[in-house]
């Protein structure tokens, strides 16, 4: 993945949010955390991974939205898999015990 405005790649430092495709409810979740959802998705595992806070639903069922917000300000929309290996330094965690905070409103 790459910004279709000024071409960087997704950064650690940059803003990303996950949103609930049930409820709507939005959480800040970090690069790091999204890789590692998507190498545990990719290794096989079906179950859901994460669920909504507030109504339950599993936000990783493949049809997720997850956001970044590019340092140029450009906005994106993606799933899972549009994040895994897009920054080949990061290392990725497999500890994604609670990644995601609440947050009040996507970017857009």
């Amino acid at each position: 993945m790459k910004c279709s405005k000024c071409g960087i790649i997704p950064k650690e430092s940059d803003r990303y949010v996950w949103r609930c495709n049930s409820c709507k409810k939005v959480y800040k979740v970090s690069l790091k955390n999204i890789q590692g959802f998507a190498e545990k998705k990719g290794a096989g595992n079906t179950a859901p991974l994460l669920r909504c806070k507030e109504c339950g639903v599993p936000l990783d069922d493949g049809t997720e939205t997850i956001a970044w917000k590019c340092s140029c300000g450009n906005v994106q929309k993606g799933k899972l898999g549009d994040y895994v290996d897009v920054e080949e330094d990061v290392l990725l965690h497999s500890n994604c015990g609670s990644p995601i905070k609440k947050q009040e409103k996507m970017f857009v």
